[in-house]
């Protein structure tokens, strides 16, 4: 199953896989039950955000990223992440953040 698949997220989709497989395994050895559904890649539908609030120009606006998983909703993080199909990359482009941020704040929700 490995073998016969195109991998478009290269290595890293790989080591999700893998990851997956390790995490939800009963034994030693992964069987193909306890892999992710390997389909083709569909690009995800973009993500619902709510419209900005409307900018007073008198005022000089400041944008602040949320700066820990905190002040990002678990749940979010959660849907962000099913959303881009664990991709940590899309997701954290999707999110506005690097992927290093991305990782840290998956770390610290427990979503590991």
């Amino acid at each position: 199953m490995l073998l016969d698949y195109d991998w478009p997220g290269n290595v890293r989709e790989l080591e999700n896989v893998l990851e997956y497989a390790v995490a939800v395994c009963h034994g030693q050895t992964i069987l193909p039950e306890n892999l992710p559904e390997l389909a083709p890649v569909v690009a995800p539908p973009p993500m619902a955000v709510a419209p900005p609030p409307p900018v007073d120009f008198a005022q000089p606006t400041v944008i602040r990223k949320p700066t820990s998983v905190a002040t990002l909703d678990r749940d979010a993080l959660q849907r962000a992440l099913e959303a881009h199909r664990w991709r940590r990359a899309d997701a954290a482009k999707a999110l506005g953040v690097s992927r290093s941020t991305l990782w840290r704040w998956i770390r610290e929700a427990g979503l590991e």
